[in-house]
């Protein structure tokens, strides 16, 4: 599951909340200012917009994590 957190009154943030179904890893991320995507637009039904983060390896099993 990935879940964006944090959300501003413009639809987007900085902050993910990742859960992988497959090792039970879970962790709240928060996007570094220096990379190349730094913000997620988030529609209004609380989905990430676009393909960015859509899909997200998990960083102790290697098995992707996918938005709910």
């Amino acid at each position: 599951m990935i879940k964006p957190l944090d959300i501003t009154p413009i639809n987007t943030t900085n902050k993910l909340h990742l859960k992988c179904e497959h090792c039970g890893f879970e962790e709240d991320i928060t996007l570094q200012e220096n990379s190349r995507d730094t913000v997620v637009n988030i529609d209004y039904n609380g989905k990430t917009e676009g393909q960015n983060y859509k899909e997200i390896n998990c960083p102790k099993c290697n098995e992707i994590i996918k938005e709910n």
